[in-house]
C-alpha cells in the first residue's frame, strides 16, 4: 500500500515540478541563459525553488519505487537549467524532449494502473513504463533519426 502511495507521490510531484520548469522556461531563459537579466521579483526565485524541490521529491520517491528513467531525466533537467543555464538557450530543444518524456512517465505513475507495486521491480522491459517508453524510442535511434 505504501509503495503505491510513493509511486503516486512520485508522479504528482514530477508533474507539479514540470509545471514550474515550463513556467521558468517561458519567463527566465533567453540567449543569455537562465535568469540572465536581473533584477527579478522575489517570487520568481520562490517558483524556481519550488520546482527544484518538487523535482528532488520526485527523484527520491522515484528511486524508492525502482523507477529508472524519470529520476535520471529530472536530475538532468535540474543540472541543465541551474548548472549550465540551459546552455544559453541551446539546450531548450533537448530539454523539451526530456520534459515530454517525464510528463508521460509521471502521468502514468500518478494515475496509471497499479498492477505491480514499487517493491516488486521488474526486469522485463515490456512490463514497466520506463521499459515500454524505451522500446518505443529505441527504434528511432536505430533508424538514425
Amino acid at each position: 500500500m505504501a509503495t503505491t502511495v510513493f509511486r503516486r507521490l512520485h508522479g504528482w510531484s514530477a508533474l507539479l515540478g514540470l509545471a514550474g520548469f515550463v513556467w521558468c522556461t517561458l519567463n527566465h531563459v533567453c540567449c543569455g541563459g537562465h535568469m540572465a537579466h536581473e533584477p527579478y521579483p522575489w517570487w520568481h526565485y520562490v517558483i524556481d525553488g519550488a520546482w527544484v524541490s518538487a523535482f528532488v521529491v520526485a527523484i527520491q520517491y522515484g528511486l524508492a519505487c525502482h523507477q529508472r528513467a524519470t529520476p535520471v531525466l529530472l536530475a538532468v533537467l535540474v543540472v541543465s537549467r541551474l548548472g549550465s543555464g540551459s546552455g544559453s538557450g541551446f539546450f531548450l530543444i533537448p530539454e523539451l524532449f526530456a520534459v515530454a518524456t517525464v510528463a508521460v512517465l509521471a502521468f502514468i505513475a500518478a494515475v496509471g494502473p497499479t498492477r505491480r507495486t514499487c517493491s516488486q521491480p521488474t526486469t522485463d522491459p515490456k512490463e514497466s513504463a520506463d521499459g515500454f517508453l524505451i522500446l518505443l524510442v529505441l527504434p528511432l535511434f536505430n533508424a538514425g533519426l
